[in-house]
């Protein structure tokens, strides 16, 4: 309306050299979008190619720092259990020497008893000899007694003295 009301001097006059002018302003203003359409899309595609390596570097990355916190809660364990331990025994602590020098004392006692162990045996072995022979000598000399006794017995068979009795069981017992 405006150019209908208006003085057609004062509008602009478009020529065809202008069209053609807007027309390649307007063609290199699509070739420019058009070039962006596309590095969006290949951005947008190197996302999605990328997504899945990203996604397993951040899983691995989680699972590493999920294992250095496990470790860091077992450092601390340690260290506390390490203190209850230091609390349960206090100084003086058994050094490596120190207890080397045990080792070796507790070497030295048992090869002692050992050997007292061993005496004693002996000891026991020649006491049981002892008296294995002991018996021997006391079946030998019960058969003597048996046999003395035989021959005393027969020997007082033809006489009838009372007093040999008496004095005989005072005798045996």
């Amino acid at each position: 309306m405006k150019s209908i009301v208006s003085d057609i001097d004062d509008a602009p006059i478009v020529s065809a050299e202008d069209v053609q002018e807007l027309n390649a302003i307007n063609e290199d203003k699509k070739a420019k979008l058009k070039a962006a359409k596309t590095s969006l899309a290949a951005t947008y595609q190197n996302v999605r190619t990328l997504v899945p390596l990203v996604q397993e570097d951040y899983d691995q990355t989680k699972a590493a720092v999920d294992k250095v916190t496990n470790c860091m809660q077992q450092i601390i364990d340690a260290r506390l259990a390490l203190s209850r331990l230091r609390q349960a025994h206090p100084h003086p602590r058994l050094t490596t020497d120190a207890a080397l020098q045990k080792l070796s004392d507790q070497d030295k006692e048992m090869q002692d008893l050992s050997d007292q162990i061993e005496a004693v045996r002996g000891r026991v072995q020649s006491s049981k000899n002892e008296l294995k022979q002991e018996n021997v000598e006391l079946e030998t000399l019960r058969a003597e007694r048996a046999e003395a006794e035989k021959l005393a017995k027969n020997a007082n068979m033809g006489k009838d003295d009372p007093r040999i009795a008496s004095l005989y069981d005072w005798c045996v017992c």
